[in-house]
């Protein structure tokens, strides 16, 4: 199983081409960390894209497969090296 702790560095990163992207992160972390989650993604997604969101990461063995993909772990490596 992969590492999936990030630095600080890198989270800004993450965070910085997420925002050039046009989404709101400051309020995504500001939900994240009341609560919050599910109404910041009712308000920034379509009803099936939340609904499907919410499966996964409700799921932790769904979230850990995507995360353990290889496809998910080429993109964190390209986002936390800034390429």
């Amino acid at each position: 199983m992969a590492d999936f702790n990030i630095n600080d560095n890198q989270a800004k990163k993450i965070m910085n081409k997420a925002r050039q992207k046009g989404l709101d992160v400051d309020s995504m972390q500001k939900a994240a960390e009341s609560g919050n989650l599910d109404s910041f993604l009712s308000n920034n997604l379509s009803e099936q894209a939340a609904k499907k969101l919410k499966g996964i990461l409700s799921d932790e063995n769904k979230t850990a497969q995507i995360l353990n993909s290889k496809e998910a772990q080429e993109l964190i490596k390209k986002l936390t090296e800034g390429k």
